[in-house]
């Protein structure tokens, strides 16, 4: 799915957006850069000018890894998006086994952190193991060597933590997908890992909150990192046990349990005609060259007069099927809530074929319940 926001450039045909919600988290870094970071104040706005610029840089890196990861296992990217939980990659097809998916997740954070470390050593050898030399009000060469340092730190710093923050075990953070695809290897589950790394994700979410409104002491800035944090990452977790809980309780629904019976008639045959089948509450599939158009309203169809259903068409008293769907009788599972998911608002029934030919049809409402 396309995340809505700015496109600004596309890279190997991916597109690269930005969200309006990750200029909020842009906000807060230059504002904790700014807070305290330096007493200089020119240091304090390059700081917090350099920050965004940097996060922007870091947050892409991460992305672009996982999308060079995805490729080099044979998965298409669909999209990079810079969002307010940082980044999201969207591919072109799910990750088939446990071992893409945690290569796949673990490239965005090792990319990080192999820059972070690089920035860090030479942070700490340029400065004089961190320490910044006093310079005189006129000493321009003094000054951006400070600057200089000071955007090399920030480098390392951010890179360091936007690395170890996507390492943290909750969904939709590549530490959680870690933790899915090693539950997915031992049991051979993909949704019982999604179920495991959610509750982590939500223990470690709950008491990110409950650290940040419980110790007063800290910065503001540092107390509300704490709280988006981890209401974000609680938020996210959540809907990983729902999400993988739905996806256990598809996993037993197939058609022919629940297929019903049904017969198939020209669109021009008089409703007069089908009374035995709406007798044997079989549902009646209206047909138009060989292809499914809709099904019979059976209150519709017994509200016709006996003296007019002779002359009235099933067309009449149809229900409007969606073009050309059809259901096929093998299909189970997650494949088979995602296939007529989409319908189960506008109709109570979808024609089901086996080998070309109408087999039944599939009612909606049992097989999308709970979902």
């Amino acid at each position: 799915m396309n995340v809505k926001g700015l496109r600004i450039a596309r890279i190997k045909g991916a597109p690269v957006v930005v969200t309006w919600s990750w200029l909020v988290v842009a906000l807060l870094v230059a504002a904790t850069f700014v807070d305290g970071f330096a007493e200089d104040r020119s240091v304090q706005i390059v700081s917090a000018v350099g920050a965004v610029v940097i996060l922007f840089a870091t947050v892409l890196v991460h992305e672009l890894a996982h999308g060079w990861a995805a490729r080099a296992v044979g998965i298409g990217v669909r999209e990079y998006a810079l969002t307010f939980f940082g980044g999201e990659t969207t591919f072109t097809a799910p990750m088939p086994t446990p071992g893409k998916a945690a290569v796949t997740s673990a490239s965005g954070p090792v990319a990080n952190l192999v820059l972070g470390a690089l920035a860090w050593f030479a942070f700490r050898a340029g400065s004089d193991n961190g320490v910044f030399p006093a310079y005189a009000a006129g000493d321009m060469a003094a000054r951006i060597y400070v600057h200089t340092m000071t955007l090399t730190y920030m480098v390392a710093f951010l890179n360091i933590a936007v690395g170890v923050f996507n390492l943290i075990p909750a969904l939709p953070l590549d530490g959680g997908v870690l933790v899915q695809a090693l539950v997915w290897r031992v049991t051979g589950r993909r949704e019982r890992g999604m179920v495991a790394a959610g509750w982590c994700g939500l223990v470690i979410g709950i008491a990110m909150v409950a650290l940040g409104l419980l110790e007063t002491r800290r910065r503001l800035t540092s107390t509300i990192w704490l709280i988006l944090i981890g209401a974000t990452v609680a938020q996210g977790a959540w809907a990983s046990i729902r999400r993988g809980r739905a996806i256990s309780r598809a996993a037993g629904k197939t058609v022919r349990a629940h297929l019903e019976p049904a017969v198939a008639v020209p669109s021009h045959t008089p409703v007069a005609d089908i009374a035995s089948e709406l007798d044997a509450h079989t549902w009646v599939v209206v047909m138009d060259r060989a292809v499914p158009v809709g099904y019979v309203d059976r209150e519709a169809a017994r509200t016709v007069p006996a003296t007019s259903a002779d002359t009235t068409p099933v067309d009449g008293v149809m229900v409007a099927l969606p073009v050309g769907v059809a259901v096929p009788v093998d299909l189970a599972g997650v494949d088979l809530v995602r296939a007529i998911a989409p319908y189960a608002a506008a109709v109570r029934v979808l024609p089901v074929v086996d080998a070309g030919h109408l087999a039944g049809v599939l009612p909606l409402a049992p097989v999308v319940a709970g979902f």
